[in-house]
């Protein structure tokens, strides 16, 4: 049986699960035979002995692993095709030489990425396995610490304190550092060192040159690098990152800080074409500060919650009973079609059930408006009053949202679970908000910016009315209120909703007042207002040329597709302010 028929490539990379110890010993003859640790291919004059050499000791394996041929060549072949993880200088450290070596690689350079592999994305709960270092492009070093150790798997874990040492002294040196996505990287490295004051961030970049492009890392290799960036899930067969062998999750992660080491300088050259350090640095240290809000978390009161919880329930079952009540039979009032069949019944001419349709009867109904009431609390009850809890870290009993920086529309938002959109009536603020509570000896203060928009709208327009307005500290939503002839709450939502692209449809949904209506009180707000309007053409037509619209501080939102004629169509309430 003849296996090997030449000299056997040394750049294997990844590293397969086998039980068989026969292999293992194969593995370690390939490795001493080979040089693999140097990654130096036998020279021509003793390659053929040592070919010969490996071939006679396969032979011998094969007698001793009691498996058919068939199965043993293939085992064979995946082991050593999968066996070497230090291709293209991603190398496993698997003693303190190995991390002297990366120390000293790392004092060599002026720019250094790193990038973790962890149990899972909660950095709560999950724990890093992994972390990789890459201190010069096409060299990576992966530091292996909570790997589960399966079947063939010859590379070891290091010593925590070992790697806690190494990682104090990489992270001391006074070097710029850079991942991707920082924000979770920094999470789990602040476990194990003391954080470096500054942290590069080819996330924000990109986000910042083009908000609208993908900013996840393998589309952003591909794109900048041309390279085939392997999925992890391509990498890992869909195992987690714990039970995936250290030299297939090694390369994985050393390619990553590989790739956000050769990206940085790229991205950061575009940033300064587009004149963009300024804001740049403002999310750097937006960055921190939302690591901080996530760590800590929000405290919740489980207490207030189930009380809450309990009232809504009781308040949900007599709405259901009023409704059935005036239906005249009992039905499942969460299901569309039975609901949809009874207000026929009872004499509604209605084509669906949705909010938007039952809106526009509501003032002719009693039964609708108890429907939609009924949907607040249930909602109410289900999305927040029983889904928080469920959000509750036992670790420390908290809630730790998510903050999203950066997403397409430039804003900050809150997921798993979103802080910031709880519910706005009265009642719902009383029960959700007043569960949340600081800790013993501190206090919640509630800070917010006063109108902030409308006082941008101001500045930028250079309305007269408006500009007066906040100079003479006058009501800004009553001035609307009078000029426009409409109550103060109608001014507010006018206020707001027409800088963020509100239509006379959406308007007149908010209101729930017609449609025409609605369009009257826009163009009365714009007759009152004449520098907003024009203002508000001028910019359009500037981002129609131009392509992208800019913010005060200088961000630039690029605008696809502005001149076609579909796009208007879709887009043309886009947020001006």
């Amino acid at each position: 049986m003849h296996f090997v028929s030449g000299i056997i490539p040394v750049s294997f990379i990844y590293f397969p699960y086998f039980s068989c110890d026969e292999v293992r010993k194969l593995l370690k003859l390939y490795q001493k035979f080979f040089n693999t640790q140097t990654l130096q291919t036998p020279a021509p004059d003793t390659a053929h002995n040592k070919v010969t050499f490996f071939e006679k000791e396969l032979k011998e394996l094969y007698k001793k692993a009691d498996l058919p041929e068939k199965e043993f060549k293939a085992l064979l072949f995946e082991a050593l095709e999968n066996f070497k993880a230090n291709d293209r200088g991603y190398i496993i450290c698997q003693n303190e030489e190995d991390l002297k070596n990366l120390l000293a690689a790392c004092e060599n350079s002026e720019l250094i990425a790193f990038d973790f592999e962890t149990s899972g994305f909660d950095i709560i709960q999950d724990y890093p396995v992994g972390i990789s270092i890459a201190p010069q492009p096409g060299l990576a070093y992966y530091l292996p610490v909570a790997h589960k150790q399966v079947g063939l798997d010859t590379y070891r874990n290091l010593d925590i304190l070992l790697v806690k040492k190494c990682l104090k002294n990489v992270f001391s040196l006074k070097k710029r550092f850079v991942a991707h996505h920082a924000k979770f990287d920094l999470a789990f490295l602040q476990r194990l060192v003391q954080v470096p004051t500054r942290i590069e961030d080819t996330y924000i970049l990109q986000k910042l040159i083009d908000v609208n492009a993908p900013a996840k890392l393998k589309i952003m290799a591909k794109k900048y690098l041309e390279v085939e960036p392997a999925t992890f899930e391509d990498t890992t067969g869909k195992k987690k990152a714990p039970e995936t062998p250290i030299a297939v999750l090694g390369k994985y992660c050393c390619a990553d800080s590989d790739y956000t080491l050769r990206l940085f300088p790229i991205l950061e050259k575009r940033l300064e074409r587009l004149e963009l350090r300024e804001v740049y640095e403002l999310e750097l240290k937006v960055l921190k500060v939302l690591l901080g809000m996530e760590v800590t978390g929000v405290l919740i009161s489980e207490k207030k919650l189930r009380q809450a919880r309990e009232n809504v329930n009781l308040d949900v079952l007599d709405s259901q009973k009023q409704i059935c009540r005036l239906l005249g039979k009992e039905i499942n009032l969460n299901s569309p079609s039975q609901l949809l069949a009874a207000l026929q019944d009872f004499g509604i001419s209605i084509e669906n059930t949705q909010e938007d349709t039952l809106k526009q009867l509501k003032g002719k109904y009693k039964i609708i408006s108890l429907i939609l009431e009924y949907r607040k609390k249930i909602k109410l009850l289900n999305t927040y009053l029983k889904g928080l809890p469920r959000h509750i870290k036992p670790s420390t009993g908290r809630v730790h949202t998510s903050y999203n920086q950066l997403l397409t529309a430039g804003r900050i938002s809150s997921s798993s679970p979103n802080l910031q959109q709880l519910p706005k009536s009265k009642r719902a603020k009383e029960l959700i908000r007043g569960s949340l509570i600081a800790s013993p000896g501190y206090k919640l203060v509630s800070i917010d910016y006063s109108q902030m928009e409308l006082r941008v709208l101001a500045h930028f327009s250079q309305e007269p009315e408006l500009i007066r307005a906040y100079l003479e500290g006058e009501d800004i939503h009553q001035k609307t209120a009078d000029l426009v002839n409409i109550p103060r709450q109608q001014a507010k939502i006018v206020n707001f909703g027409i800088i963020y692209g509100m239509t006379p449809v959406g308007l007149a949904s908010t209101l729930e007042i017609p449609e025409e209506e609605a369009e009257d009180f826009i163009e009365r707000y714009f007759k009152a207002y004449p520098e907003v309007k024009a203002w508000k053409l001028k910019t359009v037509n500037k981002a129609r040329k131009e392509g992208f619209v800019e913010t005060i501080s200088g961000r630039k939102r690029a605008l696809p597709g502005l001149n076609d004629s579909t796009f208007w169509k879709r887009r043309d309430r886009k947020s001006v302010v």
